[in-house]
């Protein structure tokens, strides 16, 4: 997959495996390549988060500009943008994984 001009760099090191299991399962309807480089911008969220939220969330909008329907980038991008202080972003990006996802976030399901 081609890289926009604006993307982040990966190092070739990151690898699409370095995304847990069950997250790398939710990115099965998007086309292998895809996939692969959504996964390894995510992977590069999760390592950056806690150095550099600012990296972290642009990786973050890379993945969501190719997997937008993918309930855990958009969990990724409220994530980040909490991190960063864009919580109008988070609270709407939060909202958005719950309808996508189903998840309700409540302890009872409702």
């Amino acid at each position: 997959m081609r890289p926009r001009h604006d993307d982040p760099d990966i190092p070739d090191s990151v690898t699409p495996q370095m995304l847990d299991k069950v997250a790398r399962a939710e990115l099965k309807t998007l086309s292998k390549e895809n996939a692969e480089w959504v996964a390894r911008h995510l992977v590069m969220a999760g390592n950056l988060i806690d150095t550099d939220p600012t990296a972290a969330h642009q990786h973050a909008l890379s993945a969501g500009r190719r997997a937008g329907r993918v309930a855990v980038v958009r969990e990724t991008l409220a994530i980040t943008a909490y991190e960063t202080g864009d919580y109008a972003l988070a609270l709407r990006e939060l909202r958005t994984f719950r309808r996508i996802s189903g998840c309700t976030g409540s302890a009872d399901g409702r």
